[in-house]
């Protein structure tokens, strides 16, 4: 018989998940602790479509992310910042600052999680990479003087 898991169960599966066991194991273990209840063809189909949906989402958000990739590699983003005489900057900028400069210069969504990069503190020309689709794109980032 079908169950639907309430809960996760060590060696049966995962909350939200069907599962296939004896009737007694439902009647006597699952059901009076609340583990499980009994799957209908409603739950199974829901499941089902459930499963459908996020199979399709993956592979949109994968195709998604190749064409990111694809516009991202190679590009440069520009930021700027006030800096010393020296050219060290007086806050360094972060993969927030990244973030930005890629959505307003490409229009591409990304987080800071995807960023790989050693916090900016000097004037110049830095390389930033950026995890896409399982892959690191390196972009550069031409970080200048505030006001130039």
């Amino acid at each position: 018989m079908y169950v639907l898991l309430t809960q996760d169960v060590p060696d049966l599966g995962q909350k939200n998940s069907l599962a296939n066991v004896k009737s007694g194991y439902f009647r006597n273990y699952l059901m009076p602790k609340g583990l499980a209840q009994q799957a209908t063809t409603e739950m199974i189909d829901r499941m089902r479509n459930t499963i459908v949906a996020k199979r399709e989402a993956v592979k949109m958000a994968s195709s998604d992310a190749s064409a990111h990739a694809r516009a991202l590699s190679g590009a440069v983003i520009h930021l700027s910042g006030k800096a010393s005489e020296k050219g060290t900057l007086f806050k360094a900028l972060l993969e927030q600052d990244v973030v930005d400069a890629i959505m307003e210069e490409y229009s591409i969504e990304v987080e800071p999680e995807q960023i790989v990069m050693a916090h900016i503190k000097k004037i110049g020309e830095h390389a930033i990479g950026v995890q896409l689709d399982g892959q690191v794109v390196e972009i550069k980032a031409d970080v200048a003087l505030e006001g130039e």
